[in-house]
């Protein structure tokens, strides 16, 4: 059985798993470059560092480090 720590702590490198809620669909390398805006945006306000990313026409698979201090998973 699978254990799942819905509130990582600060300084942990976690798998995220995003997707869109139209299987099938191109939106996100449709629009890679407003994808990349959103990206370093929050990145900019938030903190996080990016250790691999994969970004496919409906998903993306990310693997992050949150940084240290106050839990903001969700702004993220």
């Amino acid at each position: 059985m699978s254990i799942m720590d819905r509130f990582p702590l600060p300084g942990q490198t976690r798998f995220f798993t995003l997707r869109l809620a139209r299987t099938g669909s191109s939106l996100l390398v449709d629009h890679i470059k407003d994808l990349r805006a959103a990206w370093a945006a929050m990145v900019a306000e938030h903190p996080t560092v990016c250790v691999a990313m994969v970004v496919l026409p409906d998903h993306l698979h990310a693997v992050l480090t949150l940084p240290q201090g106050p839990r903001a998973v969700s702004a993220r």
